[in-house]
């Protein structure tokens, strides 16, 4: 894909992004004769909702969709028998989400497929680079996580 403004400069965002787009497209062709009823929109909500149990506003937040567009997904994998509510422990008035045996059973085919994936583009690039890459991408990540603890406890201290 050629880039928008190639008169500007580069930059690693783009190719984050490629890579994304191209190992949702990779699991979607992946785990699409198994699970034919399951959108690409409802993969990625199984890709966030965690096996013990999340809010949905907790997921709608990391999936950068408003609650109602979470909610529909979620009742539609319900519907599937790939999610279900349950009472949260802590607030007896929230409910979470969690898979359910056949959720978890996707939740491991995707995961099958994702490591195909990784296996491809390990051969393309080989275990040394791949590994570097790995490690370069952990490190920023973990710097970006790093970096916005200390905007929070910042905020929170000026909030005190």
């Amino acid at each position: 894909m050629p880039p928008r403004f190639p008169e500007r400069p580069d930059f690693v965002g783009r190719y984050v992004r490629l890579l994304y787009l191209q190992l949702l497209d990779e699991l979607d062709a992946g785990t699409a004769d198994a699970y034919p009823e399951v959108s690409p929109a409802m993969k990625q909500v199984l890709m966030l909702v965690s096996r013990e149990g999340s809010r949905l506003t907790d997921m709608a937040t990391a999936g950068r969709m408003t609650k109602q567009s979470m909610g529909e997904h979620v009742n539609a994998l319900v519907e599937l028998d790939l999610l279900e509510r349950i009472p949260d422990p802590a607030d007896g008035r929230a409910k979470l989400i969690r898979p359910t045996r056949a959720g978890v059973a996707c939740m491991s085919d995707a995961y099958e497929v994702a490591v195909d994936v990784h296996r491809h583009w390990e051969h393309l690039l080989g275990e040394r680079k791949t590994d570097q890459l790995q490690r370069l991408l952990r490190e920023l990540v973990q710097k970006l996580d790093d970096e916005a603890a200390a905007e929070r406890a910042a905020d929170e201290s000026r909030n005190l």
